[in-house]
């Protein structure tokens, strides 16, 4: 029981570090260029990255994980300073990189999966670089603690109500834990989060009770969180797709409690790049 106890406040202390690093990385901005936000997410992408090609090596493979993660770093600083666009230009980059490292004689012992895993590392966990283009639009900074309060509330819920009610197996074969009856739970504390807390901020903020710091209207605000349920179920099974075929339970370990970046950050990832459409296509 103790130990139980133990895992419990340990758990809850990293979460409460980390949801302060979140924050602060969000509203402190005096240059007012993002730049303490694209610090985090940078940290993030290169710490994700390693736990990726890292997993991927527990069956065996060889990914190129220097030349992956320097790739991974001209892309999170180029999406920061570029934008979007800086996609066409690191796409070519990265395939001719590892082109031509797979034919040194360095490396002459790795394989095509190995030049595949390393290229697609760099378009899996990178893109939460997405974030950092959400918190310099319009109401960036309330957009981005939409999506963290969001995909808290979904992972916390669908957790509690899981564990206590769960019955229908969502999906045995990639995690087994997983229930419908969990779904259902995260649904419903997406909406309550956005109802509640969003208000409540919008209260304190401007003087009123409705949702004008998103700079969304009801009606998307409401669409909005019926999305960011499905993305954050969708990265949560994702995750555990991969670490279940290579055979592993966490990602890593450097939040304790929690696990590894991917463990802390899998739906989270889905969510920003959803979000970054969705705000591009109904705010900019």
């Amino acid at each position: 029981m103790s130990n139980r106890r133990s895992k419990y406040k340990e758990r809850a202390i990293t979460g409460l570090i980390y949801v302060l690093i979140v924050l602060f990385s969000l509203f402190y901005d005096p240059l007012k260029n993002s730049l303490p936000f694209f610090l985090f997410t940078f940290i993030l992408t290169i710490l994700g990255n390693y736990e990726f090609y890292h997993i991927t090596e527990n069956a065996g493979n060889r990914p190129y994980i220097t030349i992956g993660l320097i790739l991974s770093a001209i892309l999170s600083i180029g999406i920061y300073i570029f934008g979007i666009d800086f996609f066409s230009f690191i796409l070519p980059l990265s395939v001719i990189t590892i082109l031509v490292a797979s034919f040194s004689v360095k490396f002459e012992d790795r394989n095509a999966i190995d030049s595949f895993i390393t290229l697609a590392g760099l378009y899996y966990f990178p893109l939460i670089n997405l974030g950092v283009l959400i918190h310099k639009m319009e109401s960036g900074k309330f957009l981005l603690l939409l999506i963290f309060l969001g995909t808290w509330a979904y992972d916390t819920f669908a957790y509690l109500i899981g564990s206590k009610f769960g019955k229908v197996k969502l999906a045995p074969r990639i995690s087994p834990l997983k229930t419908v009856e969990g779904v259902v739970g995260g649904f419903i504390g997406v909406f309550v989060a956005i109802m509640l807390i969003g208000g409540l901020l919008n209260f304190i903020l401007k003087g009123t009770w409705g949702y004008d710091i998103f700079n969304l209207p009801l009606n998307l605000l409401l669409i909005y969180g019926l999305f960011i349920s499905i993305f954050a179920q969708l990265g949560d099974l994702s995750e555990s797709y991969i670490k279940r075929k290579f055979f592993i339970k966490d990602s890593g370990s450097i939040f304790p409690g929690h696990g590894g970046v991917l463990d802390r950050c899998d739906s989270l990832l889905f969510t920003i790049i959803m979000s970054y459409w969705f705000f591009k296509f109904f705010i900019t």
